[in-house]
């Protein structure tokens, strides 16, 4: 897999200053772009990858989240997921974060791609992960901010959701995008 290409000239940074730092750091690049001006651009910095688990059933029902998720001030369908903690694999990541939203437990952890989700304002990378056979074997360990109820989804309904507009985050669209991707036969 190739991280970079250049099929043009990449902006030169001439000034770093970070503004704001505390969950994140809110940071100003100083560019000179190809044509020599200068331009300021601003980056929410963050230090750590995400996992998205594509989580299924046995009967091949999906774990959907309701989340509520305040800057959008919505409850939105998502699916499970959350950060990596330091020294942690994208597997125990995805395993972790799907017992403590949901309570379900599975096996067959397989990481499907990863893609960043907001590359204009953010340094975030997503690993979409898939867990299948997953059963409930908890109560959710929900964070005190985590404001979300767990529901299971048949992959025509949770489609029907998505098509009739209720609000969805968008990692849910990329995770059935990759699921899709290489669980299609042809």
């Amino acid at each position: 897999m190739t991280d970079n290409f250049s099929p043009f000239e990449i902006p030169e940074v001439t000034d770093r200053e970070i503004l704001f730092n505390d969950f994140g750091q809110l940071r100003r690049d100083r560019l000179r772009l190809p044509n020599q001006e200068n331009y300021d651009y601003y980056t929410f910095v963050t230090a750590q990858t995400a996992v998205t688990i594509i989580a299924q059933c046995p009967d091949g029902r999906f774990i959907i989240n309701h989340e509520y998720r305040h800057p959008t001030e919505k409850i939105l369908l998502s699916l499970p997921g959350g950060l990596l903690d330091k020294g942690e694999t994208v597997e125990a990541a995805a395993s972790r974060e799907l017992l403590e939203e949901t309570g379900y437990a599975g096996e067959n952890i397989k990481v499907l791609g990863e893609a960043y989700p907001l590359p204009g304002v953010s340094t975030t990378k997503i690993v979409y992960v898939s867990i299948e056979n997953c059963k409930k074997v908890q109560n959710p360990q929900l964070e005190p901010a985590e404001l979300l109820v767990t529901t299971l989804f048949d992959e025509k309904a949770l489609m029907d959701k998505v098509r009739e507009g209720v609000p969805v985050d968008s990692t849910l669209c990329a995770g059935l995008w990759y699921w899709q991707l290489n669980n299609n036969n042809s």
